[in-house]
């Protein structure tokens, strides 16, 4: 394996995983962290071949769907409203159609329900595809997280004193778009790094600065509309503009659409917010008007600026409040091709559920094209981009990391990585974002300067802040190559992108951040880069040192390309010394190169044998994929075991608490963390949270990390890890603690029936949620048909109706109105009838215990033996179990075995004498 300090050096990202809900990281139940889930809420996809349901509100118990069993569900769930994911469009009927657009559907239901009930009920249902619940999403300029702080310390610099392109007198403070070298921070130290930023100014002195055709889609916070720097580059609905208010004047479906589609209130009543205004004024602020800022596509103040498409998927002062997928359909319907998003999902998913898979497929393949497949925009096709995150991650958050889009990393005012900005193999490309509270040299100056709503301008600092510089100069690209020039496409405009760029890998702390930033800095002046036609130079030396018995250190001198530009990789071959040529034994990789001309990068070779001598030979390859005619040849040999340095095996997730109730969570860091030498080394861990007011953190027996809330806010927690002879890592997890603990949140667990052969219980709840009186107590079962509840004055009465596992919810309310809950577990361990086995009724199944630990039965209603197949599949929809059982007379199959599953949950289809019956468990 090749790789830059032990990470797989590589081109291309991880694999997209369309239709596989997010999952993995540290793995974990949605309903244990509800802060990641949006409550009370469910989203389905019918089968193709299923009837439309019929969509409105409705009082609980009366839905009319048009779909009995739906109904019979929905009332059981205390549902109030079915509403369509995706909104109609009359023009395009038969192509939203064609993506499935028309088959996917909201339910809302009580939010005491949890969502997993709610899942796996409609899992069972026929006609039903897809379920899965409406995953939170955050953007990524801290806004919701720690990441990065503001940095309130002015220092007193200016600005740039060089000559301006245009008069907007922010723009000397705009040093993302050229940078002098002058930032000095409060202590007057110069830490700015001439040449830090995107070269706009002689990008724009070369090509101009944007063109009206060109519409980009900020999907965000609502833009201020009217702020004075926007407004004339707003894009405008002129078949709104004048019509009647309150009506659909266009035919486009939308109400009150001038200046975009407000994806939560569906409708055109944009609300503006802080972070979609700064991120709009960064793509396309306007030019030479002479107020505020500039953007990279504002024009030059004669009306030629790109539009800014307002594309509302956050309440503007509330980032839990969100709805997303619905605003790319109607940007791709609209005339925008360019998407820009400054927002991700939380860091512990491994890939994109299946609506914003078919969101985004949508937009890509259809904005700029109308309804009969002409070319209406100036590019056929659309390009999303987005933020890589802000989680001090080696990993980008999704959807940041799917290959559809382009993923950007952040930097400072010094060439420098920003500490808050994730990075790793699934980056494309670096821009400005500013410092973060973490990078204590800069001042408030060293973030991005932008427009900000109430028509001022501030500063932010995130990845959120380097996404629009890309977007931005996305839209110069099109603007130069699409406009009047009919057939260009995102394919292109993606590969100009990522060929426009300078390396800045010498400026990075460590060459696993320098290989982790995507191509290299985003470079303007690049994008009328042609290809030179003629091969590059193959590198001007390659060696490789012996670093232990199993890696060398590769080291690649750059040389030029035709341009006379640093080339941008290399082809690697490598195999022992007197390996013939064409044998087996050789292996090849292809590197990203991160050095100027003759400058040095560094690579690490592992999985090799050890006291063994190794050929390497190096072609150099251009940003326009023309190789070298020959290649440079080095050698290295292996040594003698020396110890190694504990690894990363799985990236630690984001923890968010409440757990459920509890404002505890613990991880096993043994599944997180490694070491070569095992089993003959031993690992130590050691934790430290960089905020104890909010979270603490201790290390238990066992490798067992214990996150504990303290308050409402953000944190990380900085875990070292150590061997035996002292070697050692450290790895950053965020932690974001949701509420106030209000008391002590402890619940308490109930067995029935209790030792007495009573299938009832009482408890005391003053003696619960430790006080004497004053409260006024509510309570709620989550499974009523296994255990029903009861309240009267300060005593919950919990009788259990059939063997399995309810979560009651008991809800405290003072006379102000203020309230806190604690959680009752109660397990059914009989029937009260008699009988091992859960009552199932004949047609369905039951999973029990449910959460399951190591073992779960499954019971077949109306089954009295007989032969049975079961197939389990994990939340991605990949199977993990098949098993042959044989039921029993009362249609059990008892002690299967699932203690090799990973937690999280599970489906089961079970096929039984020519039927078919679904259900779901979680695994604990």
């Amino acid at each position: 394996m090749f790789a830059v300090a032990g990470i797989l050096a590589s081109c291309a990202k991880d694999p997209a995983v369309s239709g596989t809900a997010p999952g993995g990281g540290n793995e974990r139940n949605e309903e244990e962290y509800v802060g990641d889930v949006v409550k009370g809420k469910i989203r389905i996809r019918l089968a193709d071949n299923a009837t439309a349901l019929r969509t409105g509100a409705f009082t609980r118990g009366e839905a009319d769907s048009g779909d009995p069993e739906l109904d019979k569900l929905a009332a059981q769930l205390g549902a109030t409203k079915i509403e369509r994911v995706f909104g109609t469009d009359p023009r395009f009927t038969e192509r939203h159609k064609k993506y499935g657009l028309h088959l996917w559907y909201d339910v809302t239901f009580d939010e005491d329900v949890p969502v997993s009930r709610a899942q796996s009920g409609f899992e069972s249902l026929p006609g039903v595809a897809y379920v899965r619940p409406i995953y939170r999403i955050y953007p990524a300029d801290g806004y919701d997280t720690l990441y990065p702080a503001a940095v309130t310390d002015k220092s007193g610099w200016e600005g740039s004193t060089a000559e301006m392109p245009f008069d907007d007198p922010g723009l000397p403070m705009q040093w993302h778009y050229y940078n002098d070298g002058t930032l000095f921070n409060t202590e007057g130290t110069v830490v700015a790094v001439e040449g830090a930023d995107v070269n706009l100014f002689k990008a724009w002195e070369m090509y101009g600065a944007g063109d009206p055709s060109v519409v980009v889609a900020v999907m965000d916070m609502g833009i201020q509309y009217d702020h004075p720097d926007l407004v004339a580059n707003m894009w405008v609905n002129e078949g709104e503009l004048n019509g009647e208010p309150n009506k659909d004047n266009d035919g486009n479906g939308i109400k009150n659409d001038i200046y975009g589609y407000n994806g939560l209130t569906r409708d055109g009543n944009i609300e503006p917010g802080s972070h979609g205004t700064h991120v709009a004024g960064t793509v396309a602020a306007t030019n030479n008007n002479g107020i505020g800022v500039s953007g990279v596509a504002g024009g030059t103040g004669v009306g030629d600026g790109a539009r800014l498409m307002s594309c509302q998927i956050f309440a503007p002062n509330d980032a839990s409040e969100s709805d997303y997928p619905d605003v790319y359909r109607y940007a791709a319907d609209n005339g925008a091709v360019i998407s820009q998003n400054s927002w991700g999902y939380s860091q512990m998913y491994s890939a994109i559920p299946e609506d914003m898979a078919v969101a985004m497929d949508y937009f890509i393949d259809n904005a700029g094209i109308g309804p009969d497949g002409e070319q209406t925009g100036p590019m056929k096709g659309g390009i999303i981009i987005f933020s890589a995150g802000n989680d001090y991650s080696s990993r980008p958050s999704f959807p940041g990391a799917d290959d559809r889009v382009v993923c950007v990393t952040s930097m400072m005012p010094n060439y420098m990585k920003a500490g808050y900005s994730n990075f790793g193999d699934a980056a494309d490309i670096f821009a400005p974002g500013g410092a973060g509270s973490t990078d204590t040299e800069f001042s408030m100056e060293g973030q991005v300067y932008s427009t900000d709503i109430t028509d001022a301008y501030g500063y932010k600092a995130g990845t959120s802040m380097a996404c629009p510089h890309v977007s931005g100069i996305a839209a110069l690209i099109v603007s130069r190559y699409g406009v009047g020039q009919p057939g260009f496409t995102p394919d292109k405009l993606r590969e100009i992108l990522l060929r426009s760029y300078r390396s800045v890998g010498q400026y990075q702390k460590t060459p696993a951040i320098a290989d982790g930033l995507g191509v290299g800095l985003v470079d303007a002046t690049m994008i009328e880069l042609e290809n030179p036609g003629t091969a590059p130079e193959a590198p001007q030396a390659v060696s490789a040192e012996g670093t232990d018995e199993r890696k060398l250190t590769l080291r690649i001198t750059a040389s030029a390309d035709g341009n006379g530009m640093s080339v941008a990789q290399y082809r690697v071959s490598y195999a022992p010394e007197g390996t013939t040529d064409g044998a087996d034994g050789w292996q090849s990789v292809e590197l990203y190169n991160r050095a100027d001309i003759g400058e040095v990068s560094e690579y690490t070779v592992g999985n090799l044998e050890h006291e063994t001598t190794y050929v390497f030979r190096v072609k150099s390859v251009d940003r326009f994929g023309n190789e070298s005619a020959g290649y440079t040849e080095g050698r290295g040999t292996t040594v003698e075991h020396t110890n190694l340095s504990p690894e990363i095996t799985k990236p630690l997730g984001r923890v968010v608490l409440p757990s459920g109730n509890s404002f505890t969570a613990t991880v096993d860091l043994n599944e997180n963390f490694s070491d070569p030498d095992l089993p003959n080394d031993e690992l130590t861990f050691t934790a430290e949270s960089n905020d104890a007011s909010v979270a603490t953190a201790q290390v238990l027996e066992g490798g067992i990390l214990e996150v504990t809330g303290l308050k409402k806010g953000d944190t990380f927690i900085s875990v070292t890890v150590k061997d035996r002879e002292g070697l050692s890592i450290s790895k950053n997890m965020g932690v974001s603690v949701t509420a106030d603990p209000a008391g002590s949140g402890e619940g308490t667990t109930v067995t029935l029936p209790d030792s007495a052969n009573a299938f009832s219980g009482n408890i005391a709840l003053d003696e619960l949620f430790g006080v004497t009186g004053g409260l006024t107590y509510t309570a709620v079962s989550s499974a009523p048909d296994v255990v029903s509840v009861a309240v009267n004055g300060n005593v919950l009465t919990v009788t259990g109706l059939k063997m399995g596992n309810a979560s009651v919810t008991v809800t405290g309310t003072d006379t102000a109105g203020a309230s806190d809950t604690r959680t009752v577990e109660v397990t059914v361990t009989a029937n009260p009838g008699g009988g091992t086995a859960p009552q199932t009724p004949a047609g369905s199944i039951s999973l029990y215990p449910n959460p399951a630990d190591d073992v779960l039965n499954i019971g077949v209603g109306g089954a009295t033996g007989g032969a049975a197949g079961i197939r389990i599949y994990d939340a991605g929809t990949r199977q993990v179990g098949n098993l042959s059982v044989t039921l029993d007379g009362n249609g059990v199959a008892a002690g299967n075995d699932v203690s090799g599953l990973a937690p999280g949950a599970y489906s089961v289809v079970v096929e039984h004498d020519g039927h078919r019956y679904t259900g779901s468990f979680m695994k604990r």
